[in-house]
């Protein structure tokens, strides 16, 4: 088994990476399916903890929603980036120039500030359309969701070498 399987499996866990397209067999389209299963647990499991948590009713709790369905689809342009430049990483992390480096590390970097963005966006508008205190549950529910996959997915990535 290649050193990379683990930090695949932990990145497709997270919705961080596709396997390549020549890895498709039936083993692979499996463990695509199970990871995908997972992933919609752990949006369960946020969403679960939002209506558990977030006290709302009638037209709030619809708008709510509508804005966290809209919240979601937005990052799914953030989760495509980041599949980008996790690829790109996983492709050369034994072999990373200083150019390369500099290179990932701005991107990186430009996309925390446009995932926070987004994240500003959303509390604007629910603070508006809702409530600033709904909003800030939603902020703070979803960051501690992000935050543990996040750390998953760093401590299972390969460090860079020359």
């Amino acid at each position: 088994m290649s050193k990379l399987v683990p930090v695949c499996i932990a990145l497709l866990v997270l919705g961080a990476v596709a396997l390549p397209a020549r890895a498709q067999d039936d083993e692979t389209k499996a463990l695509e399916q199970m990871l995908q299963v997972a992933r919609g647990e752990l949006t369960a499991k946020r969403d679960s903890a939002l209506k558990t948590l977030v006290e709302l009713d009638g037209e709030k709790e619809q708008a709510f929603w509508s804005l966290v369905g809209q919240y979601d689809k937005e990052m799914v342009e953030q989760r495509n980036q980041r599949r980008a430049l996790i690829g790109e990483f996983v492709a050369a992390h034994d072999k990373l120039t200083a150019a390369q480096a500099e290179n990932l590390a701005d991107r990186v970097l430009d996309l925390d500030s446009a995932r926070n963005e987004v994240r500003r966006k959303y509390f604007k508008r629910m603070s508006k359309e809702v409530s600033p205190v709904a909003a800030a549950q939603f902020l703070q529910i979803q960051w501690q969701f992000e935050t543990m996959g996040d750390l998953k997915l760093q401590t299972a990535m390969p460090l860079a070498t020359e």
